[in-house]
């Protein structure tokens, strides 16, 4: 049993981490990635970095990429989708195409769920025109622009833009929409990108509009307390938001008051929240793992042959992701040792 590896499903930050773990407890470890490269959606995160590292914790997936590249121990099986697996008397069976449709399978004593998150689709929430208007991006779409480019420019017109709008919660707290639970992440992405792009452009101005900052990190907390002049928050969310003849974006927001309001931009961010990872649900379940009120997998009792590791648990930021992901594999190859 000890010479059998831990079969890791997800490559991204959780999956890696968990890789790692295993490999520096003395095990070999086989992460299947359906992607062509490892990281998972964070491959598309930038530095938040203005005059001071924001701890967002980038450069550290980064290493772990290198870490999982060189290791002897660890076995990285890219463009391989995991589409079923099942339960045997003493672990798992996982069933796996790779890029060039071969069906292949493994089993082994040692299981691993990092399946992610999805990012909540936007364009289930009209009112804010996503899908409808190019200058309504998500904020997915904006750290995809900044991987490739110093500066966002506006879809429309290819501009730099001058004036932002980040709109937080859009797809979280939200309990008509399924999800009344708080994303975790938003509030400190939105901060540390408001800050990072302010530093980058001398000439940009950027409103977030909110319904209640989570105060999670401290370095949230210092953000908010050294907040930048060119950075306004505005505690409301957008009732609408509209194309003007202009081109610019126009939200209307609700004032505590009561007074109506308009906001001018030249591109709005949409700060989307997470929802559960529709990877493998039904394998999940028949393995025996349970899932919360809201979709995501509960986290299973102690068990040396399975552990369910990241954000596939709930939402959670990279630091909490790695870290969680470390401890749940350290506890389940501890308790493998032990019924050695």
């Amino acid at each position: 049993m000890n010479h059998e590896p831990v079969l890791i499903i997800g490559g991204g930050p959780a999956g890696m981490a968990a890789a790692i773990e295993t490999a520096s407890c003395g095990f070999h470890a086989e992460i299947f990635e359906q992607a062509p490269r490892l990281s998972g959606k964070a491959w598309d995160y930038g530095c938040k970095a203005d005059s001071e590292c924001r701890n967002c914790n980038v450069c550290k997936v980064r290493r772990m990429i290198r870490t999982v590249r060189e290791s002897p121990r660890i076995r990285t099986h890219l463009d391989s989708t995991v589409f079923k697996i099942q339960k045997r008397q003493h672990g798992f069976t996982v069933c796996w195409r790779d890029e060039i449709g071969e069906i292949r399978d493994m089993t082994s004593s040692g299981l691993v769920i990092a399946t992610g998150f999805d990012f909540f689709d936007p364009r289930l929430s009209s009112r804010y025109g996503y899908g409808r208007i190019p200058d309504v991006i998500t904020s997915a779409e904006l750290e995809r622009q900044l991987h490739s480019s110093s500066l966002p420019t506006r879809i429309s017109d290819g501009s730099i833009p001058r004036n932002i709008g980040f709109v937080q919660c859009v797809g979280s707290r939200d309990p008509r929409g399924g999800a009344p639970y708080c994303s975790q992440t938003c509030c400190a992405y939105s901060l540390r990108m408001a800050a990072r792009l302010v530093h980058l452009d001398p000439d940009l101005h950027i409103t977030i509009f909110y319904s209640d900052l989570q105060s999670l990190t401290p370095e949230t907390d210092h953000l908010l307390q050294n907040l930048n002049p060119r950075i306004r928050l505005v505690r409301a969310l957008p009732a609408e938001i509209t194309k003007l003849e202009s081109g610019r974006l126009e939200i209307t927001t609700d004032s505590d008051a009561g007074a109506i309001e308009a906001h001018e931009f030249d591109t709005v961010v949409l700060a989307i929240g997470f929802r559960p990872s529709q990877a493998l649900r039904e394998s999940v379940l028949d393995i025996g793992l349970e899932l919360n009120p809201y979709g995501f997998i509960q986290e299973p009792a102690g068990s040396g042959i399975l552990a369910v590791a990241g954000a596939a648990l709930g939402p959670m930021n990279l630091a909490k992701t790695i870290d969680q992901s470390a401890s749940a594999v350290a506890r389940m190859l501890a308790l493998k040792r032990a019924n050695i």
